[in-house]
Protein backbone atom coordinates (compact mmCIF):
# COMPACT_ATOMS: atom_id res chain seq x y z
CA UNK A 1 0.00 0.00 0.00
CA UNK A 2 2.88 1.83 0.72
CA UNK A 3 4.54 1.21 -2.29
CA UNK A 4 1.57 2.17 -4.22
CA UNK A 5 0.87 5.58 -2.68
CA UNK A 6 4.29 6.59 -3.34
CA UNK A 7 4.60 5.77 -7.02
CA UNK A 8 1.32 8.05 -7.38
CA UNK A 9 2.99 10.86 -5.84
CA UNK A 10 6.18 10.44 -8.17
CA UNK A 11 3.81 10.85 -11.01
CA UNK A 12 1.63 13.51 -10.11
CA UNK A 13 4.84 15.46 -9.08
CA UNK A 14 6.54 14.48 -12.85
CA UNK A 15 2.79 15.51 -14.42
CA UNK A 16 3.05 18.97 -12.45
CA UNK A 17 7.12 19.45 -13.52
CA UNK A 18 6.00 18.54 -17.55
CA UNK A 19 3.20 21.51 -16.90
CA UNK A 20 6.06 23.78 -15.62
CA UNK A 21 8.20 22.79 -18.42
CA UNK A 22 5.24 23.06 -21.17
CA UNK A 23 4.14 26.70 -19.59
CA UNK A 24 8.16 27.92 -20.56
CA UNK A 25 8.14 26.48 -24.21
CA UNK A 26 5.07 28.54 -24.38
CA UNK A 27 6.44 31.69 -23.09
CA UNK A 28 10.09 31.35 -24.94
CA UNK A 29 7.45 30.38 -28.21
CA UNK A 30 6.15 34.12 -27.12
CA UNK A 31 2.29 32.51 -27.27
CA UNK A 32 2.11 34.29 -23.59
CA UNK A 33 4.07 36.47 -21.73
CA UNK A 34 3.70 34.81 -18.00
CA UNK A 35 5.45 31.57 -16.61
CA UNK A 36 3.26 30.74 -13.34
CA UNK A 37 5.58 28.82 -11.06
CA UNK A 38 4.72 25.49 -9.29
CA UNK A 39 5.16 24.86 -5.67
CA UNK A 40 6.03 21.49 -4.77
CA UNK A 41 4.09 20.21 -2.25
CA UNK A 42 6.26 17.24 -0.86
CA UNK A 43 9.22 19.01 -0.24
CA UNK A 44 11.54 16.20 1.13
CA UNK A 45 10.79 14.32 -2.56
CA UNK A 46 13.25 13.93 -4.95
CA UNK A 47 12.35 15.90 -7.68
CA UNK A 48 12.29 19.01 -5.79
CA UNK A 49 15.98 20.11 -7.06
CA UNK A 50 14.54 20.00 -10.45
CA UNK A 51 11.49 22.03 -9.49
CA UNK A 52 14.05 24.48 -8.17
CA UNK A 53 15.61 24.96 -11.15
CA UNK A 54 12.65 25.00 -13.29
CA UNK A 55 11.58 28.38 -11.16
CA UNK A 56 14.83 29.54 -11.35
CA UNK A 57 14.87 29.19 -15.05
CA UNK A 58 11.10 30.62 -15.62
CA UNK A 59 12.27 33.36 -13.09
CA UNK A 60 15.41 34.21 -14.98
CA UNK A 61 13.38 33.47 -18.58
CA UNK A 62 11.22 36.21 -17.29
CA UNK A 63 13.62 38.85 -16.05
CA UNK A 64 15.26 38.51 -19.60
CA UNK A 65 11.82 38.66 -21.86
CA UNK A 66 11.05 42.06 -19.68
CA UNK A 67 14.51 43.38 -19.95
CA UNK A 68 15.08 42.63 -23.80
CA UNK A 69 11.18 43.82 -24.21
CA UNK A 70 12.22 46.75 -22.34
CA UNK A 71 15.67 47.04 -24.85
CA UNK A 72 13.27 46.16 -28.25
CA UNK A 73 10.88 48.84 -26.94
CA UNK A 74 13.33 51.83 -26.84
CA UNK A 75 14.56 50.21 -29.94
CA UNK A 76 11.40 50.67 -32.08
CA UNK A 77 10.96 54.23 -30.62
CA UNK A 78 14.39 54.97 -31.43
CA UNK A 79 14.05 53.60 -35.06
CA UNK A 80 10.56 55.52 -35.62
CA UNK A 81 12.17 59.05 -34.56
CA UNK A 82 14.83 58.23 -36.66
CA UNK A 83 12.58 57.87 -39.35
CA UNK A 84 10.70 60.89 -38.43
CA UNK A 85 14.50 62.60 -38.86
CA UNK A 86 15.54 62.73 -35.23
CA UNK A 87 18.57 61.19 -34.15
CA UNK A 88 19.13 62.47 -30.56
CA UNK A 89 16.81 59.98 -29.06
CA UNK A 90 19.26 56.76 -26.90
CA UNK A 91 18.73 52.95 -25.62
CA UNK A 92 19.35 53.73 -21.95
CA UNK A 93 17.90 50.40 -21.00
CA UNK A 94 20.39 47.12 -20.50
CA UNK A 95 20.04 43.40 -21.52
CA UNK A 96 21.24 40.65 -20.07
CA UNK A 97 21.57 39.17 -23.49
CA UNK A 98 24.83 40.09 -25.20
CA UNK A 99 23.67 40.44 -28.71
CA UNK A 100 20.82 42.37 -27.37
CA UNK A 101 23.27 44.77 -25.55
CA UNK A 102 25.48 44.85 -29.02
CA UNK A 103 22.44 45.60 -30.64
CA UNK A 104 21.72 48.14 -28.91
CA UNK A 105 25.42 49.86 -28.70
CA UNK A 106 25.65 49.53 -32.37
CA UNK A 107 21.98 51.42 -32.69
CA UNK A 108 23.04 54.15 -30.32
CA UNK A 109 26.71 54.70 -32.03
CA UNK A 110 24.81 54.57 -35.00
CA UNK A 111 22.76 57.70 -34.22
CA UNK A 112 25.62 59.46 -32.92
CA UNK A 113 27.43 59.22 -35.82
CA UNK A 114 24.64 60.77 -37.91
CA UNK A 115 23.60 62.96 -35.60
CA UNK A 116 27.08 64.28 -35.63
CA UNK A 117 27.20 64.27 -39.47
CA UNK A 118 23.94 65.82 -39.69
CA UNK A 119 24.81 68.87 -37.59
CA UNK A 120 27.66 69.50 -39.07
CA UNK A 121 25.85 69.19 -42.50
CA UNK A 122 23.60 71.78 -40.69
CA UNK A 123 26.02 73.59 -39.38
CA UNK A 124 27.66 74.14 -42.71
CA UNK A 125 24.87 74.70 -44.59
CA UNK A 126 24.40 77.50 -42.15
CA UNK A 127 27.92 78.63 -43.05
CA UNK A 128 26.90 78.96 -46.63
CA UNK A 129 23.37 80.72 -45.72
CA UNK A 130 26.03 83.11 -44.41
CA UNK A 131 28.29 83.16 -47.08
CA UNK A 132 31.37 81.25 -45.66
CA UNK A 133 32.22 78.21 -48.16
CA UNK A 134 35.57 77.39 -45.83
CA UNK A 135 34.42 74.42 -43.97
CA UNK A 136 33.89 70.90 -45.21
CA UNK A 137 32.52 67.61 -44.20
CA UNK A 138 34.45 65.09 -43.52
CA UNK A 139 32.99 62.14 -45.91
CA UNK A 140 36.25 59.76 -45.16
CA UNK A 141 34.48 58.87 -42.23
CA UNK A 142 32.36 55.84 -44.31
CA UNK A 143 33.37 53.65 -46.19
CA UNK A 144 30.29 54.09 -48.95
CA UNK A 145 26.48 54.46 -48.89
CA UNK A 146 23.85 57.22 -49.81
CA UNK A 147 25.19 59.22 -46.28
CA UNK A 148 29.24 59.59 -47.77
CA UNK A 149 27.36 60.20 -50.76
CA UNK A 150 25.26 63.18 -49.41
CA UNK A 151 28.56 64.55 -47.67
CA UNK A 152 30.64 64.20 -51.08
CA UNK A 153 27.94 65.99 -53.06
CA UNK A 154 27.39 68.80 -50.65
CA UNK A 155 31.34 69.10 -50.67
CA UNK A 156 31.19 69.10 -54.54
CA UNK A 157 28.71 72.08 -54.25
CA UNK A 158 31.13 73.81 -52.01
CA UNK A 159 33.50 73.09 -54.74
CA UNK A 160 31.53 74.62 -57.46
CA UNK A 161 29.94 77.21 -55.10
CA UNK A 162 33.53 78.21 -54.25
CA UNK A 163 34.64 78.10 -58.29
CA UNK A 164 31.66 80.27 -59.08
CA UNK A 165 32.59 82.77 -56.13
CA UNK A 166 36.43 82.77 -57.37
CA UNK A 167 35.23 83.82 -60.90
CA UNK A 168 32.62 85.79 -59.85
CA UNK A 169 35.06 88.05 -57.53
CA UNK A 170 37.69 88.21 -60.06
CA UNK A 171 35.73 88.94 -62.84
CA UNK A 172 33.73 92.17 -60.48
CA UNK A 173 37.09 92.86 -59.67
CA UNK A 174 38.93 92.75 -63.13
CA UNK A 175 34.73 94.57 -64.78
CA UNK A 176 35.03 97.25 -61.47
CA UNK A 177 38.76 98.30 -63.03
CA UNK A 178 38.07 97.80 -66.51
CA UNK A 179 34.37 100.25 -65.83
CA UNK A 180 36.59 102.55 -64.09
CA UNK A 181 38.71 103.01 -67.06
CA UNK A 182 35.86 103.14 -69.34
CA UNK A 183 33.96 105.72 -67.21
CA UNK A 184 37.23 107.63 -67.16
CA UNK A 185 37.78 107.72 -70.61
CA UNK A 186 34.35 107.97 -71.48
CA UNK A 187 34.54 111.52 -69.68
CA UNK A 188 37.72 112.34 -71.48
CA UNK A 189 36.08 111.54 -74.84
CA UNK A 190 32.64 113.48 -73.50
CA UNK A 191 35.03 116.26 -72.82
CA UNK A 192 36.83 116.52 -75.76
CA UNK A 193 33.39 116.11 -77.63
CA UNK A 194 32.33 119.45 -75.94
CA UNK A 195 35.88 120.74 -76.75
CA UNK A 196 35.45 119.89 -80.33
CA UNK A 197 31.49 121.39 -80.36
CA UNK A 198 32.61 124.72 -79.30
CA UNK A 199 35.34 124.90 -81.80
CA UNK A 200 33.10 123.68 -84.43
CA UNK A 201 30.43 126.51 -83.25
CA UNK A 202 33.22 129.03 -83.36
CA UNK A 203 34.70 127.92 -86.69
CA UNK A 204 31.29 128.45 -88.08
CA UNK A 205 30.36 131.72 -86.85
CA UNK A 206 34.12 132.65 -88.61
CA UNK A 207 33.06 130.93 -91.77
CA UNK A 208 29.44 132.71 -91.75
CA UNK A 209 31.61 136.50 -91.11
CA UNK A 210 33.57 135.49 -93.94
CA UNK A 211 30.98 135.22 -95.96
CA UNK A 212 29.34 138.09 -95.52
CA UNK A 213 32.75 139.90 -95.92
CA UNK A 214 32.77 137.97 -99.51
CA UNK A 215 29.22 139.17 -100.35
CA UNK A 216 30.07 142.32 -99.09
CA UNK A 217 33.25 142.30 -101.54
CA UNK A 218 31.00 141.10 -104.49
CA UNK A 219 28.70 143.59 -104.16
CA UNK A 220 31.28 146.18 -104.19
CA UNK A 221 32.90 144.91 -107.15
CA UNK A 222 29.94 145.14 -108.80
CA UNK A 223 29.28 148.52 -107.87
CA UNK A 224 32.99 149.13 -109.51
CA UNK A 225 32.10 147.64 -112.38
CA UNK A 226 28.99 150.00 -113.09
CA UNK A 227 31.11 152.57 -111.83
CA UNK A 228 34.08 151.27 -114.58
CA UNK A 229 31.17 151.23 -117.25
CA UNK A 230 30.33 154.89 -116.69
CA UNK A 231 34.04 155.76 -116.90
CA UNK A 232 34.16 154.05 -120.08
CA UNK A 233 31.35 155.71 -121.46
CA UNK A 234 33.06 159.01 -120.35
CA UNK A 235 35.93 157.96 -122.33
CA UNK A 236 34.44 156.99 -125.15
CA UNK A 237 32.64 160.27 -125.46
CA UNK A 238 36.06 162.15 -124.23
CA UNK A 239 37.81 160.79 -127.68
CA UNK A 240 34.60 161.98 -129.54
CA UNK A 241 35.11 164.92 -127.97
CA UNK A 242 38.96 164.90 -128.97
CA UNK A 243 37.90 164.60 -132.24
CA UNK A 244 35.90 167.41 -132.71
CA UNK A 245 38.15 169.93 -131.45
CA UNK A 246 40.62 168.16 -134.24
CA UNK A 247 38.18 169.14 -136.84
CA UNK A 248 36.67 172.06 -135.51
CA UNK A 249 39.99 173.87 -133.71
CA UNK A 250 38.33 177.05 -135.20
CA UNK A 251 35.29 176.49 -132.82
CA UNK A 252 37.87 175.90 -130.27
CA UNK A 253 36.60 179.17 -128.42
CA UNK A 254 33.31 178.11 -128.23
CA UNK A 255 33.92 174.28 -127.44
CA UNK A 256 36.35 175.49 -124.58
CA UNK A 257 33.17 175.32 -122.58
CA UNK A 258 31.90 171.87 -123.43
CA UNK A 259 35.19 170.18 -123.27
CA UNK A 260 35.70 172.15 -119.60
CA UNK A 261 32.51 170.39 -118.68
CA UNK A 262 33.73 166.82 -119.80
CA UNK A 263 36.74 167.18 -118.12
CA UNK A 264 35.12 168.38 -115.12
CA UNK A 265 32.92 164.63 -115.29
CA UNK A 266 35.95 163.55 -115.85
CA UNK A 267 37.74 164.60 -112.98
CA UNK A 268 34.57 163.87 -110.57
CA UNK A 269 34.47 160.50 -112.32
CA UNK A 270 38.52 160.05 -111.60
CA UNK A 271 37.75 161.15 -107.62
CA UNK A 272 35.10 158.84 -107.05
CA UNK A 273 36.74 155.96 -109.00
CA UNK A 274 39.47 156.59 -107.03
CA UNK A 275 37.82 156.76 -103.57
CA UNK A 276 35.74 153.38 -104.72
CA UNK A 277 39.53 151.96 -105.40
CA UNK A 278 40.36 153.20 -102.12
CA UNK A 279 36.98 151.60 -100.63
CA UNK A 280 37.90 148.41 -102.49
CA UNK A 281 41.11 148.07 -101.35
CA UNK A 282 40.43 148.10 -97.90
CA UNK A 283 37.61 144.88 -97.90
CA UNK A 284 40.44 143.24 -100.16
CA UNK A 285 42.36 143.61 -97.74
CA UNK A 286 39.77 142.50 -94.91
CA UNK A 287 39.32 139.60 -96.98
CA UNK A 288 42.48 137.94 -96.42
CA UNK A 289 43.80 135.56 -99.44
CA UNK A 290 40.37 135.35 -100.85
CA UNK A 291 41.19 139.75 -101.59
CA UNK A 292 44.24 139.63 -102.85
CA UNK A 293 43.71 139.29 -106.41
CA UNK A 294 40.94 142.38 -106.15
CA UNK A 295 43.63 143.80 -103.95
CA UNK A 296 45.74 144.27 -107.29
CA UNK A 297 42.78 144.98 -109.55
CA UNK A 298 41.80 147.45 -106.92
CA UNK A 299 45.07 149.34 -107.22
CA UNK A 300 45.12 149.31 -110.79
CA UNK A 301 41.86 151.12 -110.61
CA UNK A 302 43.11 153.64 -108.81
CA UNK A 303 46.36 154.10 -110.86
CA UNK A 304 44.25 154.59 -113.71
CA UNK A 305 41.78 157.10 -111.70
CA UNK A 306 45.09 159.24 -110.66
CA UNK A 307 46.24 159.03 -114.61
CA UNK A 308 42.72 160.38 -115.08
CA UNK A 309 42.77 162.85 -112.78
CA UNK A 310 46.06 163.91 -113.96
CA UNK A 311 44.88 164.16 -117.46
CA UNK A 312 42.25 166.07 -116.94
CA UNK A 313 44.12 168.83 -115.13
CA UNK A 314 46.89 168.55 -118.40
CA UNK A 315 43.83 169.20 -120.49
CA UNK A 316 42.70 171.95 -118.17
CA UNK A 317 45.83 173.23 -118.85
CA UNK A 318 45.13 172.93 -122.47
CA UNK A 319 42.18 174.38 -123.04
CA UNK A 320 43.12 177.55 -121.12
CA UNK A 321 46.29 178.28 -123.60
CA UNK A 322 44.16 177.20 -126.14
CA UNK A 323 43.25 180.87 -127.71
CA UNK A 324 47.41 181.56 -127.40
CA UNK A 325 48.24 178.34 -128.79
CA UNK A 326 45.84 176.60 -131.46
CA UNK A 327 48.76 174.43 -133.27
CA UNK A 328 50.08 173.59 -130.23
CA UNK A 329 46.00 173.00 -128.84
CA UNK A 330 45.75 171.02 -131.93
CA UNK A 331 48.91 168.75 -131.11
CA UNK A 332 47.54 168.63 -127.69
CA UNK A 333 43.82 167.18 -128.97
CA UNK A 334 45.57 164.49 -131.04
CA UNK A 335 47.69 163.75 -128.36
CA UNK A 336 44.57 163.82 -125.87
CA UNK A 337 42.86 161.48 -128.78
CA UNK A 338 45.59 158.92 -128.27
CA UNK A 339 45.34 159.69 -124.45
CA UNK A 340 41.66 158.48 -124.20
CA UNK A 341 42.37 155.62 -126.85
CA UNK A 342 45.01 154.52 -123.97
CA UNK A 343 42.67 155.49 -121.20
CA UNK A 344 39.85 153.30 -123.23
CA UNK A 345 41.97 150.56 -123.27
CA UNK A 346 43.05 150.46 -119.77
CA UNK A 347 39.71 150.65 -118.77
CA UNK A 348 38.86 148.02 -120.95
CA UNK A 349 41.44 145.75 -119.44
CA UNK A 350 40.17 146.91 -115.85
CA UNK A 351 36.54 146.30 -116.68
CA UNK A 352 37.77 142.48 -117.54
CA UNK A 353 39.11 142.02 -114.33
CA UNK A 354 36.70 143.36 -112.40
CA UNK A 355 34.06 141.02 -114.30
CA UNK A 356 36.63 138.31 -113.33
CA UNK A 357 37.09 139.32 -109.82
CA UNK A 358 33.18 139.33 -109.98
CA UNK A 359 32.80 135.63 -111.03
CA UNK A 360 35.32 134.65 -108.54
CA UNK A 361 34.05 135.99 -105.95
CA UNK A 362 30.67 134.73 -106.40
CA UNK A 363 31.74 131.14 -106.70
CA UNK A 364 34.08 132.05 -103.33
CA UNK A 365 30.48 132.81 -102.44
CA UNK A 366 29.51 130.09 -103.42
CA UNK A 367 32.05 128.02 -101.79
CA UNK A 368 31.78 129.50 -98.61
CA UNK A 369 28.36 128.86 -98.44
CA UNK A 370 28.69 125.21 -99.08
CA UNK A 371 31.26 124.80 -96.08
CA UNK A 372 29.01 126.73 -94.34
CA UNK A 373 26.47 124.20 -94.67
CA UNK A 374 28.71 121.34 -94.22
CA UNK A 375 30.30 123.10 -90.62
CA UNK A 376 26.22 123.08 -90.04
CA UNK A 377 25.62 119.60 -90.89
CA UNK A 378 29.20 118.78 -88.84
CA UNK A 379 28.05 120.55 -85.81
CA UNK A 380 24.64 119.03 -85.86
CA UNK A 381 26.50 115.51 -85.59
CA UNK A 382 28.56 116.80 -83.34
CA UNK A 383 25.93 118.08 -80.91
CA UNK A 384 24.09 114.14 -81.58
CA UNK A 385 27.55 112.64 -80.95
CA UNK A 386 27.71 114.88 -77.58
CA UNK A 387 24.69 113.59 -76.76
CA UNK A 388 25.50 109.80 -77.64
CA UNK A 389 28.27 110.58 -75.26
CA UNK A 390 26.40 111.28 -72.27
CA UNK A 391 24.52 108.83 -72.79
CA UNK A 392 27.59 106.42 -73.03
CA UNK A 393 28.95 108.28 -69.71
CA UNK A 394 26.19 107.53 -68.03
CA UNK A 395 25.99 103.80 -69.09
CA UNK A 396 29.65 103.50 -67.98
CA UNK A 397 28.92 104.86 -65.18
CA UNK A 398 26.03 102.74 -63.76
CA UNK A 399 28.41 99.63 -64.72
CA UNK A 400 30.87 100.87 -62.67
CA UNK A 401 28.79 101.24 -60.11
CA UNK A 402 27.07 97.85 -60.48
CA UNK A 403 30.48 96.19 -60.88
CA UNK A 404 31.52 98.06 -57.61
CA UNK A 405 28.59 96.84 -55.69
CA UNK A 406 29.26 93.43 -57.24
CA UNK A 407 32.42 93.29 -55.92
CA UNK A 408 31.99 94.98 -52.41
CA UNK A 409 28.77 91.89 -51.99
CA UNK A 410 31.48 89.20 -52.82
CA UNK A 411 34.40 90.68 -50.29
CA UNK A 412 31.49 89.68 -47.23
CA UNK A 413 32.05 85.85 -48.92
CA UNK A 414 34.28 83.70 -47.59
CA UNK A 415 35.64 80.98 -49.55
CA UNK A 416 39.31 79.51 -50.24
CA UNK A 417 41.35 81.33 -52.68
CA UNK A 418 40.14 84.84 -52.14
CA UNK A 419 42.71 86.33 -49.93
CA UNK A 420 45.31 85.23 -53.16
CA UNK A 421 43.02 87.26 -55.30
CA UNK A 422 42.96 90.04 -53.04
CA UNK A 423 46.60 90.32 -53.12
CA UNK A 424 46.36 90.22 -56.85
CA UNK A 425 44.16 92.69 -57.20
CA UNK A 426 45.98 94.92 -54.41
CA UNK A 427 49.67 94.12 -57.13
CA UNK A 428 47.25 95.50 -59.93
CA UNK A 429 47.57 91.91 -61.66
CA UNK A 430 43.90 91.35 -61.80
CA UNK A 431 43.06 95.33 -64.14
CA UNK A 432 41.26 93.44 -67.00
CA UNK A 433 38.98 91.01 -67.86
CA UNK A 434 41.58 89.60 -70.37
CA UNK A 435 43.34 88.25 -66.98
CA UNK A 436 40.40 87.74 -65.12
CA UNK A 437 40.82 84.04 -64.80
CA UNK A 438 43.73 83.60 -62.83
CA UNK A 439 42.57 81.24 -60.14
Amino acid sequence: MFSFSKSYQNREEIDRLISLMDEIILFVKREQNHIPLETNEHPSSSIEPVFQKCNELATLLEEKSREDLGVNGEILLMSEKMADGYFDDRVHLKSRDPHFQYTAQSINKMAEKIQYDFTQIIQLLGSYEEGDYTGALESNRYRGGVLKEVMKGIDGLRDSITTMLRESFSYGIALENVSRQLDEKMGTILKATRIQSESLKEATSHVTHISQKIDENRSDTEMMQHSSLKVKSSAIRGKELANETVRAMHEINEATSAITEAIEVIDQIAFQTNILSLNAAVEAATAGEAGKGFAVVASEVRNLASRSSEAAKRIKELVSQAAEKTEEGQKTSIDMIEGYHHLNTNIEETITLIEKTTQTSKKQVENIKDLERTLHGIQSKTGQFVEIAQQASHISGEIYDISHKIAKTLENKKFPGKEHLVKLSESGEISSLEYANVF
